[in-house]
């Protein structure tokens, strides 16, 4: 699996614990007491039953039971999660074709570059997450590609070599080890000519 894939499925996992919760909370290092917030707002417009005890007697809630939810929280950082990790709503539309995937690829990567030559990462943020979603969906048009066996075998070596050396640049900035942009962009180059050069 590969690291994007990961930090997606804990993405997903965060939404899928968090939610309408009550306001207490168990001794647990990775959970935190809910605020009274939840007591403030219109629960799906069904007002007229008691809400700061949390009475659902008498009806399914939209088919759930709170019971279930526990009286827990998860506190993401407790939790090993960043909001980096989050996925984004804005997506641009997937690539068709796999030489659509390598145009969108080069414009891509010439946009990380020219941020990390001009020392501003933070213009670049959303691109080098969405680089990694772009490499997986050039991974699967490449391996349903037409292409003969020898230039699917260099398509995916590159791939795998772009994957490597963006997931080393962002493990860099987000303080674990790995390597500064300068140190991998020949690699990234090579890759992307690599590419280029299939279409």
């Amino acid at each position: 699996m590969s690291k994007i894939s990961l930090l997606t499925l804990l993405s997903l996992a965060l939404f899928a614990f968090t939610g309408c919760q009550p306001s207490s909370a168990p001794d647990n290092a990775a959970t935190t007491e809910t605020s009274d917030s939840h007591d403030d707002h219109d629960h799906d417009g069904h007002e007229g039953h008691d809400h700061d005890g949390h009475d659902h007697e008498g009806h399914d809630h939209e088919g759930h039971d709170h019971a279930a939810h526990g009286n827990e929280t998860i506190d993401a950082a407790a939790a090993g999660l960043s909001t980096d990790a989050l996925v984004h709503l804005e997506k641009a539309n997937a690539p068709k074709t796999l030489a659509d995937a390598i145009k969108k690829l080069t414009s891509m990567q010439s946009t990380i570059a020219g941020g990390f030559a001009d020392d501003d990462v933070d213009s670049i943020h959303n691109e080098l997450h969405e680089i990694g979603t772009l490499l997986e969906q050039t991974e699967t048009l490449a391996k349903e590609s037409d292409l003969g066996d020898e230039k699917k075998k260099q398509a995916l070596a590159a791939i795998d070599t772009l994957f490597d050396a963006f997931g080393s640049v962002d493990a860099k900035l987000h303080g674990d080890e790995g390597a500064d942009f300068s140190e991998v962009s020949g690699d990234i180059e090579d890759a992307i000519k690599v590419l280029g050069g299939l279409k």
